[in-house]
């Protein structure tokens, strides 16, 4: 079944419950989309994927000018109608100038899905052959993580999470399912002029558009490319003919689901980013007690990208302690039945995985010491002092931060670990 593009929906339940919201039942209120940014003047929207469909346009009066994309609600002062030709008809469009704007909490417009996240989640294992299996809530999980992807919280990284399916067979039936699960993905979604961009592949291939604020790949049975999350795929699954029909009944509110997640934008408050400093101390014993691995761990990213993505999943403004908790043992549950799902051939040594490039030692060596000075660690201080050229300083900073030597908490900052 194809779903109809995002701005050609129609009917109620294709929408998201604040896109329904926006459109029929709250005012003055929206996603800001500039039509001309230079006199302040722009459109409501009532997502970033579904045009105002009203005849109306907002102009600032007095004061400053909203960022675009942003959630707010505007204070208007007074209306006028202009017509405008179009065809052989004249269309009225309702002015509205404003003298104030101020940000709005997306829960406050949220409203109640049609899907909760409980039964999100369960759509997502429908075609699980046996939905009482031992780990299927952590099947769920991944998958829903991988569907609603990770916000951007640093300047210095692309949000978005990397999946791995795993599967010791190489069973392309069990692949073609899961691509068919994440059918929820909008086809808009699949080109790199996309903001949120998905992409499934078979081979190595890093794909990172320059547009993109969320860049999610999903591998199959690929070992060697930096991922987040690892999705065994140690289930049976249904033909699809056994669960075609009731899946494409429910993939519209599924659809509206996600739309509604992303919405969100859960930033990392100040008292949690120390907590996931630990964590990524657990992270890397976990990885370096063994001798070897099933896949490629993003060790640097894997703690602010699932936490991330656990609070987006169930509509939170910021990570709390519970993400963090749950999204990291969810990580390594799933990471510690990897193992068993992919053949010993194809592990590969820790050491191998992990091994700094020289320029990786310079430049690890060249941060530890400004932050033996106390020097704040920002991308243009740590710039400014290397000795390494940019296209080799950016490939080393990707790997110390792969390798969980260091972090990026948030902006421009690097975070150093010492383990």
């Amino acid at each position: 079944m194809a779903l109809p593009p995002l701005k050609d929906r129609s009917c109620g339940y294709e929408f998201a419950a604040s896109e329904y919201n926006l459109i029929f039942r709250i005012e003055n209120t929206g996603y800001v989309r500039y039509k001309d940014q230079e006199k302040g003047i722009f459109y409501l929207d009532p997502s970033p994927y579904y045009n105002d469909p009203k005849s109306q346009i907002y102009a600032v009066k007095s004061g400053e000018f909203p960022p675009k994309d942003r959630l707010i609600e505007v204070a208007v002062t007074e209306t006028e109608t202009f017509y405008e030709l179009k065809g052989q008809e004249l269309d009225p469009v309702l002015v509205k100038y404003i003298i104030g704007w101020k940000y709005i909490n997306p829960n406050k417009i949220r409203g109640k899905d049609l899907a909760s996240t409980e039964e999100f989640l369960e759509f997502l294992s429908t075609p699980v052959k046996n939905p009482n299996f031992y780990n299927i809530e952590d099947f769920r999980y991944c998958l829903g993580m991988c569907a609603i992807s990770a916000p951007q919280i640093t300047d210095l990284e692309k949000g978005g999470v990397n999946t791995v399916a795993l599967d010791t067979h190489r069973d392309r039936q069990k692949w073609a399912a899961f691509k068919r699960i994440l059918g929820i993905v909008p086809q808009e979604f699949r080109q790199p002029s996309s903001k949120n961009f998905y992409k499934f592949l078979e081979n190595s291939e890093e794909i990172y558009p320059l547009n993109s604020r969320e860049v999610n790949l999903s591998y199959f049975n690929v070992t060697d490319v930096p991922i987040h999350l690892p999705i065994p795929l140690n289930m049976a699954f249904k033909t699809h003919g056994e669960y075609k029909q009731s899946f494409e009944e429910y993939l519209p509110v599924a659809r509206a689901y996600m739309i509604n997640s992303l919405l969100f934008q859960p930033y990392v408050p100040e008292k949690i980013e120390k907590r996931m400093e630990n964590a990524m101390y657990f992270i890397l014993d976990e990885i370096s007690s063994r001798g070897d691995m099933p896949y490629y761990q993003d060790i640097g990213s894997v703690i602010p990208k699932l936490a991330t993505s656990f609070a987006r999943l169930n509509f939170k403004s910021w990570v709390t302690l519970n993400d963090l908790k749950s999204s990291t043992g969810l990580w390594s549950y799933v990471m510690d039945g990897s193992r068993h799902n992919i053949s010993e051939l194809h592990k590969i040594s820790t050491d191998y995985l992990y091994r700094l490039s020289p320029e990786a030692e310079v430049l690890l060596k060249e941060i530890t010491e400004l932050d033996d000075a106390g020097v704040p660690l920002l991308l243009s201080t740590v710039k400014s002092y290397t000795k390494l050229f940019d296209f080799t300083f950016d490939n080393a900073l990707r790997k110390l931060k792969v390798n969980g030597s260091i972090y990026f908490p948030n902006g421009e900052k690097i975070g150093l670990v010492h383990y």
